[in-house]
């Protein structure tokens, strides 16, 4: 169930209302000798996560994020807006897309 901001917009609790909501997630390396930034795309990350049947929890988004240099964690933000994709991961089917939306707005 997501969350309002005091100015309004909302808060997302999981991928699915960032990929519904057009949210990106952008993950930053830990190590202050890496600090490599990686931004998903929000829908090819929810279908990554529903896939493997992982925890879609914002709040658990770093236990499987890791960084692709040096293996650390990463601290993750939300990007609203136009934001580029830099990491390539497969997009969901339409038919596994419409299905989970219907199931969303249920």
């Amino acid at each position: 169930m997501a969350r309002f901001n005091p100015d309004g917009t909302r808060q997302p609790t999981n991928l699915f209302e960032c990929a519904a909501w057009h949210i990106a997630i952008q993950v930053i390396c830990r190590r202050p000798q890496c600090r490599r930034v990686a931004v998903f795309n929000p829908h090819q990350l929810w279908w990554l996560f529903e896939r493997k049947h992982w925890d879609m929890r914002l709040g658990q988004l770093d236990r499987w994020l890791r960084c692709s240099v040096c293996d650390a964690g990463g601290t993750m933000s939300l990007l609203r807006g136009e934001a580029k994709a830099t990491v390539s991961l497969p997009w969901p089917d339409e038919r596994e897309w419409k299905r989970a939306v219907s199931r969303f707005r249920a």
